[in-house]
């Protein structure tokens, strides 16, 4: 079993007051943060994949601290979904899936092994892309590029997930497509975890929530404890409705 935890972190925000934290992420879990903007969410993916220093305290996986695992061996045990995406060199959708291989074969990028085809060959599948796979990621929709990332963490096959705004330009269906596939990830023993802005996808897809509030406190447990209007309306200011359709928790904002 994987598990990612924090002792007493505290983390730097920009132009913040420090953020401390402690928690234990397990395989399995789906995790949502949630939070208003500005709050840190982002900031802790990033610290989580050890791409951001933080204050003080220890971050774990499997019991072995962040900062002393080599980063090829980090690559292959975490993977991360930018908010932003930023393309460089011309590539096609096939060859920016196939880069997901790269934690493992990096020391013999040329000759990509029948394991990375294959993988890649699924990433694409798995997320609709087949038709795809040869166009430029400079003729892409912001949907179709989105969905290409994923596509590439898929392909990485990662033990963590840290997916900031997954379904950011994704249309309904893409939108279920997306949470459904991450789900499954996590139910064949990975760490989910991800930043989400829509409450509904939180309530329907997260089997653990982090409520990050504006004072800096935070609240973490499982989501069907914590998504309640008691906890949500401070978190981001708002009078929300509470209901249920077809048996499934659902929010709204009130006037």
């Amino acid at each position: 079993m994987t598990t990612l935890s924090a002792r007493s972190v505290v983390l730097d925000l920009p132009n913040c007051s420090p953020l401390p934290m402690s928690f234990e992420m397990k395989s399995g879990e789906v995790w949502g943060l949630l939070g208003p903007n500005g709050v840190g969410k982002t900031t802790l993916l990033h610290t989580l994949a050890n791409l951001r220093k933080w204050c003080s305290g220890n971050i774990y996986i499997d019991q072995i601290r962040l900062q002393d695992i080599h980063r090829l061996s980090l690559a292959q045990k975490v993977g991360v979904l930018f908010q932003e995406h930023q393309d460089g060199l011309p590539a096609t959708v096939m060859e920016t899936v196939l880069l997901g291989r790269f934690p493992y074969s990096a020391s013999n990028w040329k000759n990509d092994s029948r394991r990375d085809q294959e993988l890649t060959t699924a990433a694409l599948e798995a997320l609709s892309l087949q038709s795809l796979s040869t166009r430029s990621l400079h003729q892409l929709s912001g949907g179709e590029r989105q969905r290409t990332a994923i596509a590439a963490l898929y392909a990485q096959a990662p033990d963590i997930w840290l997916v900031d705004e997954p379904t950011n330009h994704l249309d309904l269906h893409h939108q279920v497509e997306v949470m459904s596939l991450l789900s499954q990830q996590a139910k064949k023993g990975g760490v989910m975890i991800m930043s989400l802005h829509d409450l509904n996808l939180a309530a329907r897809w997260c089997s653990h929530v982090m409520l990050m509030y504006p004072d800096r406190s935070i609240l973490a447990g499982q989501a069907q404890q914590l998504l309640t209007l008691e906890n949500l309306e401070p978190l981001y200011q708002q009078k929300l409705v509470q209901g249920e359709i077809d048996g499934q928790t659902v929010f709204m904002p009130s006037n």
